[in-house]
């Protein structure tokens, strides 16, 4: 009987993973080059706007460094066909909850008034364009990964009783 689940190769999935992730990255490092152009302004300079930024900034931190170290590992297991890291369970929940922070991570940027200072340009819009396209990346990933889940994945096996199996082996 034929799988209705579609089905892609282990090379082709990571290759759609490795280049989501980059993605992702280079979207979260421009947010914070951009930002990082205006550090001298009078609104962060001034303490007027810095608990936002400073809220926005350190999400996303805490997403874009294990990003970067997705896209390195997923390079690195690009030299084993049969190594799924990159397109596996793991992988759709950290980019779900790497999504969820870079959308909340624009919560307080979004209470910013605007002063009239030229930099706020720049702040309003760069956090909100570029982690926003981020977050929803992140989800296109998660998506991704799970609609090509690989078939050894896509099964779960739950032992009913320890006692039963001392040797710890799945019993299919």
């Amino acid at each position: 009987m034929p799988s209705l689940w579609p089905v892609l190769p282990n090379p082709t999935m990571k290759a759609i993973s490795l280049g989501l992730f980059a993605g992702c990255a280079y979207l979260e490092l421009s947010d914070h080059w951009a930002l990082q152009t205006v550090y001298d302004s009078h609104c962060i300079a001034g303490f007027e706007v810095t608990n936002e930024l400073g809220h926005h900034l350190s999400l996303l931190w805490a997403i874009l460094i294990p990003d970067c170290v997705y896209v390195f590992v997923i390079a690195c297991a690009m030299l084993f066909p049969d190594c799924n890291f990159g397109a596996d369970p793991t992988t759709i929940g950290y980019n779900v909850i790497a999504g969820f922070v870079m959308e909340s991570s624009l919560a307080k940027v979004s209470q910013i008034q605007n002063c009239g200072n030229a930099a706020m340009d720049v702040i309003l819009t760069a956090p909100a364009a570029y982690a926003a396209v981020a977050g929803t990346v992140h989800f296109a990933n998660a998506f991704v990964c799970f609609l090509f889940l690989a078939r050894v994945e896509r099964k779960f096996f739950l032992q009913t009783n320890p006692l039963s199996n001392p040797d710890m082996t799945i019993q299919t």
